[in-house]
């Protein structure tokens, strides 16, 4: 018996790769590192003007630098520090303020609706010819409900984040303090939490980002390998980006293309998992409608 659910399994990831890479993965994540560069200018802004009142600028710049050299490997982050610096110096502008939620909310639209066309893809799903209105009032509907998702990812991200990094400060100082050296159990800790996070916005993300409807369980189930995997990855893809990439050396070229290639690498990732939940689904009769 065990002999033959390994062979299931390995036949359900044979099956995922031939069906991924016949899918023309590659565009769909080029579409979303585009979109992603329109968006981080206002999304960076607004979390400053945001988070900043809250914990101060200096100690939101720090959290983003954070963010940017130990998540996606960027060495030279002068260009974005400085971007900030200079853009909270002019935060009481309402003028400005308006210009950046309106240009956010249209480009973090404009990337739900390329997320949602590309897990339509690898789900296989199938859309119903519907009249012309009712596709206006869709496509209206959904580019609304997409801010709200993505207001809602990104209001999980930050707050989790910043509640990370707080925590794991005080946790990283007392056992310096009292053993010199970071406990075993906190490192496991640590790559646990972020593994959950992947998981939470995967599975939102499986479960509601497309025109279907599939079973909470099976959603669970792809997001659960996808978020290892994703983690997995992108601590190679740092790597690859810090020490092999071309462009990882350079200013402010180099840090742009460092974060539209890191966007890029993992959303092949996470497209990957999204053909391992259809064919699972498959072999389970219980493929997304």
């Amino acid at each position: 018996m065990r002999q033959k659910k390994h062979v299931t399994y390995f036949q359900i990831v044979k099956r995922t790769v031939i069906e991924f890479l016949e899918e023309g993965s590659y565009f769909h994540g080029a579409a979303l590192s585009y979109y992603t560069l329109f968006a981080l200018i206002p999304l960076l802004y607004l979390s400053l003007i945001s988070f900043g009142s809250l914990f101060g600028q200096d100690r939101c710049i720090e959290i983003i630098t954070e963010l940017f050299q130990k998540n996606i490997g960027i060495d030279d982050i002068a260009v974005f520090t400085n971007y900030l610096k200079f853009m909270g110096r002019q935060s009481n502008s309402w003028l400005l303020n308006v210009a950046m939620i309106f240009l956010l909310l249209y480009s973090c639209s404009a990337f739900m609706v390329s997320l949602k066309f590309s897990i339509n893809e690898f789900f296989n799903i199938q859309k119903r010819k519907r009249e012309k209105l009712n596709i206006f009032m869709d496509f209206l509907k959904f580019r609304f409900l997409s801010i709200t998702y993505l207001a809602f990812f990104a209001l999980i991200i930050f707050v989790s984040y910043f509640i990370q990094i707080f925590a794991f400060s005080f946790m990283e100082n007392y056992f310096h303090n009292k053993h010199g050296s970071l406990n075993f159990g906190y490192i496991v800790f640590h790559h646990l939490l972020s593994i959950g996070m992947n998981f939470a916005i995967i599975s939102i993300i499986f479960k509601f980002v497309h025109d279907g409807e599939i079973r909470l369980r099976l959603a669970f189930q792809g997001a659960l390998l996808t978020a290892v995997l994703l983690y997995l990855s992108q601590m190679v893809i740092k790597l690859y980006l810090q020490e092999y990439f071309f462009l990882g050396k350079g200013d402010v070229i180099g840090s742009l293309f460092i974060l539209m290639a890191w966007v890029y690498y993992s959303s092949q990732v996470i497209f990957f998992g999204a053909k391992f939940t259809y064919v699972l689904g498959k072999y389970r009769k219980d493929i997304p409608e």
